[in-house]
């Protein structure tokens, strides 16, 4: 099952959350920006989400409790969050992961996801007009950054 967090998730996500603030992660449950996934009652993972320069869906976190990695619930969870920003209006969404991160790969399986900007070695490229966002990326990691984009959702 798949619905959008309550307040009463809210313990049970800050147990595996620790990316973002109590006071960000109570916002984001009250804004309807968190989608956990449960089987049989039993939590399985969530997604996060925000909107990046306050206008296209970005999702900021999906994880899964390592039992139900590579079973295709992120697929699911991914799909269902994309069929709800498009019903909502929304014609596009991005994510991000670190270039040396596996979750790269399990969005490139997915047909609709290309990469935008791929900063390697911390290396300021200017492309698709998208300099701020090297800066912000630069900034916040190490590894390399890719920026990647749903056209149709």
């Amino acid at each position: 099952m798949i619905r959008y967090a309550v307040e009463n998730d809210f313990a049970l996500l800050r147990e595996f959350d620790h990316h973002i603030s109590e006071a960000e992660l109570k916002n984001s449950i009250r804004a309807n920006r968190v989608l956990v996934m449960y089987h049989n009652a039993v939590f399985m993972g969530w997604l996060r989400f925000n909107l990046f320069w306050d206008s296209i869906p970005f999702m900021n976190m999906l994880y899964f409790l390592e039992a139900y990695r590579g079973k295709g619930y992120g697929r699911r969870l991914t799909a269902f969050w994309e069929k709800e920003m498009y019903d909502s209006g929304f014609r596009m969404v991005l994510t991000s992961t670190l270039s040396n991160e596996q979750a790269q790969f399990f969005y490139r399986k997915r047909t609709l996801y290309r990469t935008l900007v791929n900063f390697r070695n911390l290396s300021l490229r200017m492309q698709q007009g998208l300099s701020q966002l090297s800066v912000i990326c630069q900034q916040q990691h190490t590894g390399g950054c890719i920026i990647q984009t749903a056209h149709r959702i």
